[in-house]
């Protein structure tokens, strides 16, 4: 009896546990398509024509495409999956974008609460600077998110080319700096 009430519980577990995290990355997944789409919406309000635009708000666009692309491009050379990539970028621009707004929300609260009336006015005060924000806030996330080769990394073996592979093993725990920008020879550095 006592092992049925316990396979029961792993499987109740097992099965909220799914739930749960479907529901989490459906919940950031909305978010990151709402954060990322306004971007675009902001910048273009009702009509798509280019000429209307400031180099300003062009460039916030280009921005967000390279960086996106940039994101994706250091992921896939540092053979990461897509599914990662993509949950890390969703969840990066999501709670970015959830970050802002309660921002947002929290200022507009203390301008409502020194004020005796609550408008509409109070909600569009700041609305083009909050999307400014917003996107600038969500570039700089994922640019920071972005995954990076390691730069520092252990000796691993002592048979290397480097110079440092003669020196008595017990060194081998120290951090190295290998620099890959030279084509011929690595050369790394001892911290």
């Amino acid at each position: 009896m006592k092992s049925v009430l316990n396979t029961l519980d792993i499987l109740l577990g097992h099965l909220l546990a799914f739930i749960m995290n479907l529901f989490l990355y459906l919940i950031l997944f909305i978010a990151a398509v709402i954060a990322l789409f306004t971007v675009p919406t902001l910048i273009f309000e009702g009509s798509l024509s280019l000429s209307e635009l400031d180099i300003a708000e062009i460039g916030i666009v280009v921005s967000l495409f390279l960086v996106s692309w940039r994101f994706f491009k250091r992921g896939r050379q540092l053979s990461i999956s897509r599914w990662q990539l993509t949950r890390r970028f969703v969840f990066v621009s999501a709670i970015t974008m959830l970050i802002v707004k309660a921002i947002e929300y929290y200022s507009v609260f203390n301008v409502v609460s020194k004020s005796d009336t609550v408008g509409l006015n109070h909600f569009n005060q700041n609305s083009e600077a909050f999307g400014l924000f917003a996107t600038i806030m969500i570039i700089l996330a994922v640019y920071a998110a972005a995954p990076l080769p390691k730069l520092w990394n252990r000796r691993q073996s002592m048979g290397s080319d480097t110079p440092e592979a003669e020196v008595s093993s017990d060194d081998s725990s120290q951090p190295v700096l290998e620099t890959p920008l030279l084509s011929k020879h690595h050369v790394s550095t001892k911290i």
